[in-house]
């Protein structure tokens, strides 16, 4: 279906939908949002959201177990996908501000194989306010950010024990960049972290 013009695409909340094929486009807030519930969100077409703060393609908050995989995310104002789901794979998210947030509150969540390029801020950043352990990030492929992969850590909110692994990072102000307090128990190895003008590693 085609879904625009409008608030928001598709609001979810307290079950668990499949989302798919569809084309979500001039969208005044965020194209899909899925509170409390497991959602299967692939193989949609997502752009023009347009809200500086809420214009985000795929937002979805739970702590059940969810999939985003194979969606197109472009020309957002603010983020192409946040999460706090199990698995963000196969995703292209480009031209936007922020392509990925990983706000995990379920172990082992995991973003990859995802292509991200010519975004404003972070290509994905990791933040675990509910200090969920383990999150992992790999296969990913991010171009043309200024931080490829952010982490941020703090005694209260904290990325813990992530796993940084098999990622192509380029053409990046910084390629794998962290802030807050020193970390511990990073797994950060495998990557392909090259040609960033102010630096490959930040504080890693």
């Amino acid at each position: 279906c085609i879904i625009e013009y409008c608030l928001n695409g598709i609001d979810a909340t307290g079950y668990s939908p499949i989302i798919s094929n569809s084309i979500l486009r001039n969208i005044s807030g965020t194209g899909i949002y899925c509170n409390n519930c497991a959602p299967h969100i692939f193989n949609n077409n997502i752009y023009n959201c347009i809200n500086t703060t809420f214009g985000i393609g795929i937002w979805v908050e739970s702590y059940l177990s969810a999939v985003i995989e194979c969606n197109h995310i472009h020309d957002c104002s603010s983020c192409g996908i946040i999460s706090n789901s199990n698995l963000v794979r196969n995703n292209i998210i480009h031209d936007i501000s922020m392509g990925c947030g990983l706000e995990s509150r379920s172990s082992n969540s995991r973003i990859e194989n995802n292509y991200i390029y010519n975004c404003n801020t972070y290509g994905i950043t990791i933040t675990n306010p509910n200090v969920a352990p383990y999150p992992i990030i790999a296969n990913n492929t991010i171009n043309a950010t200024k931080y490829g992969i952010s982490i941020y850590y703090s005694i209260s909110e904290q990325a813990y024990n992530p796993s940084i692994i098999n990622n192509i990072i380029t053409n990046n102000q910084y390629g794998i960049y962290q802030s807050g307090s020193s970390p511990s128990g990073y797994n950060v190895s495998y990557n392909l972290v090259w040609n960033n003008s102010i630096a490959n590693y930040s504080n890693v």
